[in-house]
């Protein structure tokens, strides 16, 4: 039964290593200094967790087969919508198929280029966003510093930092009445 599961094989850089794991079994993995040594150790890993699922009684998932695409598929759609890509068709001089065709093909063209720009936004975002904090923290242990050393100033001279002189005492003039 387990070679009938299909496994992927991959090098992790940061690990240093090739990993290979299995779809139907999403938590299992296993790891290798070469493709066939994370192969032979994901197939034990594999046994073990068939004959886990065995002895508990659980289901055990259906194994992944190819799928072959004929490249046809039926679609149902709204009258309206159906004369109207006729309509359109017509005036471009191709068949509906031929058409509908180009339509889909450019809506899942344009979906993954957007998918594509909105991953390298969302990297922007995150870099100046990080960028921006870096910045702020820089700004905020510069800010202490300053107010650090004015007050370190200030104690030399003898003065708070709000500039009252701590150091010498306050002469008030004062008039005396007789």
């Amino acid at each position: 039964m387990k070679d009938k599961y299909s496994v992927s094989v991959f090098w992790v850089e940061e690990d240093n290593c090739f990993v290979a794991t299995c779809p139907e079994f999403s938590l299992l993995s296993a790891h290798g200094d070469t493709r066939e040594e994370a192969t032979s150790e994901f197939q034990i890993v594999l046994e073990m967790a068939i004959e886990s699922y065995t002895e508990d009684g659980l289901e055990l998932p259906e194994p992944k087969t190819h799928v072959s695409h004929s490249g046809q598929f039926r679609i149902r759609m709204p009258k309206r919508t159906h004369r109207g890509l006729v309509e359109t068709a017509e005036k471009e001089g191709v068949s509906l198929n031929t058409y509908a065709v180009s339509l889909i093909i450019e809506n899942h063209t344009l979906k993954k280029a957007y998918t594509e720009e909105v991953k390298v936004l969302e990297r922007i975002v995150q870099q100046l966003t990080s960028s921006m904090v870096s910045q702020h923290l820089a700004l905020q242990v510069h800010t202490q510093k300053v107010n650090f050393s004015r007050g370190h100033e200030a104690n030399h001279i003898g003065l708070s930092n709000d500039g009252v002189s701590t150091s010498h005492p306050t002469f008030h003039n004062r008039m005396l009445v007789t």
